[in-house]
């Protein structure tokens, strides 16, 4: 799971409990499309795996080649670990502290899973163009480790998608705008609490004790309008966009992170049944502490609605902030749209280019790096002001650039 803050600590954290029980359903059948969907999907085991197990999952018709990209998606009521990968008898990857395998000099694209427990993991192959033909296709086998102290029960599902072009490409936005009970219904209305903590992410940018910015359709055009300025240097263009207003109280009382993880898994759980091919963007009034948004995991489980990693999260408070020249309108709309943008590179398989100590990488050798060397005060956190022209004008730093 990757959570974007705005300067403090951090890292990919663990799912720790499973999701709380709710009756929120985010299951819009009469909106979603009715033409051909472009991808398969199908079960391919149950998962039961004991304390402290180890256990490799047979995954058939796998064929990473010609256009196709292949995800393995394993959703469950606990935390796993990912060790490994097999095709046709030989081992591409194995994990036990460090990479082995064939494909160990790329082993660092699946690092959210080795190195990080989460309840949804998500494999794909390939994971950039020009690696296409180090998959083979045939008969997959995905190993997985139960590092906790209670049984885990949950799915294996392959989803396959045939994308000639893996540089560029067009996706689907839903926005899933929250607000609470006591204001127009279905409308995001309520007033934001102050949360102590909170380290602006600019100087002189403070949380405004206002409401979320979204309140209609034209304002979630204008964060749309702005993300497609954002992806247009990535190649990425946005095509069906659409917005549901959703009344729900505890979308306001939002004030821990165990708070965050259990509302979005909820949130994302909610979205079973959906048959578009849209990333799920749930939006909140606020998040805790110093928290921009959170994914669940790198990548996102592909087009597959339901699981507990079906999406992402941001908050869209106002900040009561002027930057730039901008209005305070302006600021806080820019604010999102970056987040979402940072976001939405997670989902699609990117990592921080840096962590905030330097301690890791992304796997991507084109990129620059900022490293522990480049921590001038000595704080173990790398600033922006350290890192200029080290990555942190790029959308993927890990805190957010004036």
């Amino acid at each position: 799971m990757s959570i974007a803050r705005v300067g403090a600590s951090v890292g990919l954290l663990s799912l720790l409990a499973a999701c709380s029980s709710s009756d929120l359903k985010l299951d819009h059948p009469s909106e979603a499309p009715t033409g051909k969907i472009p991808y398969a999907s199908s079960t391919m085991a149950e998962v039961t795996i004991g304390s402290g197990d180890t256990v490799w999952y047979d995954v058939s018709g796998m064929d990473p080649t010609g256009g196709r990209t292949e995800q393995v998606i394993v959703d469950t009521n606990g935390t796993l670990l990912f060790v490994g990968l097999r095709a046709n008898g030989a081992t591409l990857l194995s994990w036990d502290n460090g990479w082995s395998g064939t494909l160990a000099d790329i082993g660092p694209f699946y690092r959210a899973n080795a190195e990080y427990e989460n309840e949804t993991v998500v494999t794909q192959a390939p994971f950039m163009p020009g690696q296409a033909g180090r998959f083979p296709a045939g008969s997959w086998q995905i190993g997985l480790k139960n590092p906790t102290g209670g049984e885990v029960t949950g799915t294996v599902t392959r989803l396959s998608k045939t994308d000639a072009d893996l540089s560029r490409g067009v996706i689907d936005l839903n926005f899933w705008v929250f607000g609470g009970s006591g204001g127009t219904p279905g409308i995001p209305g309520l007033p934001l609490r102050e949360t102590e903590g909170l380290i602006p992410p600019i100087p002189g940018l403070p949380l405004g004790d206002t409401t979320g910015i979204i309140q209609d359709q034209g304002d979630a055009d204008a964060i749309r309008d702005l993300l497609k300025i954002l992806l247009a240097d990535t190649g990425i263009t946005i095509g069906t966009f659409t917005t549901h207003f959703v009344e729900d109280t505890d979308a306001v009382g939002i004030s821990s992170e165990q708070d965050m993880l259990d509302f979005y898994r909820k949130a994302a759980q909610a979205t079973a049944g959906r048959k578009d091919v849209g990333i799920n963007c749930f939006l909140v009034p606020r998040l805790p502490g110093d928290i921009l948004g959170m994914d669940g995991t790198i990548p996102g489980p592909g087009f597959l609605h339901g699981t507990r990693a079906s999406g992402l999260i941001a908050q869209m408070g106002s900040y009561g902030a002027e930057l730039d020249g901008l209005s305070a309108d302006e600021t806080d709309r820019l604010i999102l749209a970056v987040t979402l943008a940072h976001e939405i590179g997670h989902y699609l398989g990117l990592y921080h280019l840096n962590e905030y100590d330097g301690s890791a990488h992304d796997p991507l050798s084109d990129t620059p790096e900022c490293r522990k060397a480049d921590d001038s005060d000595g704080d173990d956190v790398l600033i922006p002001e350290e890192c200029h022209g080290k990555g942190a004008d790029y959308l993927m730093f890990w805190a957010l650039n004036e």
